[in-house]
């Protein structure tokens, strides 16, 4: 008995994850998908070294929001330091 058992429970438990509904990504089909962006690589020098570098890849949007970021730091930095 135990040796239908075991099986029949396994059974039941894979037919019920199968009959679960579909991830995300198949539900909003009507939501238009992002155009694919262009991805810009960059080396970028190690802050205390002249020969260290790294390479930073972002996509277009990436890299204006992070310019946008760096203006908006200098800025505050600007407007908070005393004279």
């Amino acid at each position: 008995m135990l040796k239908l058992m075991v099986p029949a429970t396994l059974l039941l438990v894979c037919s019920t994850s199968f009959a679960q509904t579909p991830p995300p990504a198949q539900q909003q089909s009507a939501v238009q998908p992002k155009a694919k962006q262009r991805v810009i690589c960059h080396d970028e020098g190690e802050i205390g070294s002249r020969l260290a570098s790294r390479r930073v890849c972002l996509t277009e949007d990436q890299w204006r929001q992070r310019e946008q970021d760096d203006k908006d730091n200098l800025a505050e930095r600007q407007r908070r330091s005393p004279r």
